[in-house]
């Protein structure tokens, strides 16, 4: 089987990290649960190479020189990967000073 590398994309898929927050505006009898965003961007996935079947590592470009990473262990993420739709807790989250970032995830 032959690949074309040159046809891929390095950061193919979109996602955002969010927490669940509540709508305090409202009465106590109307308020639900929000998606409040943390931060969005695209990003490409592998499986997370532990013993557990339900982690799974995305990977991010990110300027540090520019920007503070604004997500913590515990926050949620969920991104559409060709159609199918991925979700996970942060339970990792590791910088590159080349211009990147991993995070570890775990399924939800």
């Amino acid at each position: 089987m032959y690949t074309d590398h040159f046809g891929t994309t390095e950061y193919p898929h979109k996602g955002m990290f969010y927490k669940i927050g509540i709508d305090d505006s409202k009465p106590l009898n109307e308020q639900k649960d929000i998606e409040e965003e943390i931060f969005s961007t695209l990003f490409d996935m592998t499986e997370g190479s532990s013993l557990s079947t339900d982690t799974f590592r995305i990977f991010f470009p990110f300027d540090f020189s520019s920007e503070s990473l604004v997500i913590a262990e515990g926050n949620l993420f969920k991104g559409d990967i060709y159609g199918a739709s991925i979700k996970g807790r942060v339970i990792g989250i590791y910088p590159s000073q080349l211009g990147g970032c991993t995070v570890l995830l775990n399924r939800v």
